[in-house]
């Protein structure tokens, strides 16, 4: 048997990328290198399969002029274009600390002006029916947001498709507890980057998936309990603890259940789920019940 976890940023982004009809900036979260090549070349095939053209362009110190690139391309209505960002991240610092011909003043520099052309150019890279997707490093979206502050408001979406390292093996339970906790509080400090409207129609979207799913003749289990563990990270993100509960329940009875039936992954999976259940627990005064949840996720 074979777990389907669903990559829901991943999965949220292809949905809009595949709805989105008039001219858009999205942006993508995801650290330079080999990884997030790979996230490209399979982002673009699934959109191609759809149908929508896709070009890829590398936005950096060496290319800074975005507007002259995207002259260059063949664009249309329903046209993609993945927007590799690299180097912008030099903008934040000051060129005024480093003396002339220091090589740092110099990119820095650079950044700040590129990123400030970008500003200026925003109306003109509102092209009709094309869907600008920038990827970018966390530093990098901290910069644009900073020196190229209109586009970034005229964002449609912003995804965050960075793999997630887990816990390293436990020591003993407290410092697996302990491990676990910082992990759901990565997983949920990213999540809380999000506008809270995105929060709101992200959240609006996972609950009719999971009606559809649920709805089927022979529900797809793994993903059933991907949804409710997304959504219990949307509610407790929006204040909303009894809701996140009900989902981080709901999820933890999923795994279980996938574990029992023999699936290798899930029993790992399941074992995180129920840690987290565990500490929206103690969020809400259950301290027996979240001792429980916790040590039956060491176990």
């Amino acid at each position: 048997m074979v777990t389907e976890i669903i990559a829901s940023d991943r999965d949220f982004l292809e949905e809009a990328l595949s709805l989105a009809q008039g001219a858009a900036f999205f942006f993508v979260l995801h650290e330079e290198g080999i990884a997030r090549d790979l996230q490209m070349q399979n982002l673009q095939q699934a959109l191609e399969a759809q149908g929508r053209p896709v070009h890829k362009v590398r936005f950096d110190l060496a290319s800074p002029d975005l507007l002259t690139m995207l002259s260059r391309l063949p664009l249309r209505p329903s046209t993609i274009v993945f927007v590799d960002v690299r180097g912008v991240e030099y903008a934040k610092f000051n060129p005024e600390n480093y003396p002339e011909g220091v090589e740092l003043r110099q990119k820095a520099q650079n950044a700040r002006q590129m990123l400030s052309n970008l500003n200026v150019q925003r109306d003109q890279l509102t092209v009709p029916g094309v869907s600008l997707v920038f990827w970018v490093s966390e530093q990098a979206l901290s910069q644009i947001a900073q020196w190229a502050a209109d586009l970034f408001s005229a964002r449609s979406g912003i995804f965050d498709l960075r793999p997630f390292v887990g816990p390293r093996p436990f020591i003993s339970e407290r410092s697996e507890s302990m491990l676990y906790g910082s992990h759901l509080q990565e997983l949920l400090r990213a999540v809380q980057e999000l506008p809270p409207e995105e929060r709101q129609k992200r959240k609006q979207t996972y609950e009719r998936r999971l009606r559809e799913e649920s709805s089927k003749p022979v529900p797809h289990l793994a993903r059933m309990a991907s949804l409710h563990h997304e959504l219990a990270l949307l509610s407790l993100s929006l204040g909303e603890t009894a809701k996140a509960l009900s989902h981080q329940e709901a999820a933890v009875a999923l795994y279980r259940k996938l574990a029992e039936n023999g699936d290798p992954d899930a029993l790992q999976i399941s074992g995180k789920s129920l840690n987290e259940f565990g500490l929206i627990l103690a969020s809400l005064g259950q301290h027996e019940a979240a001792l429980q949840a916790t040590q039956e996720a060491v176990e």
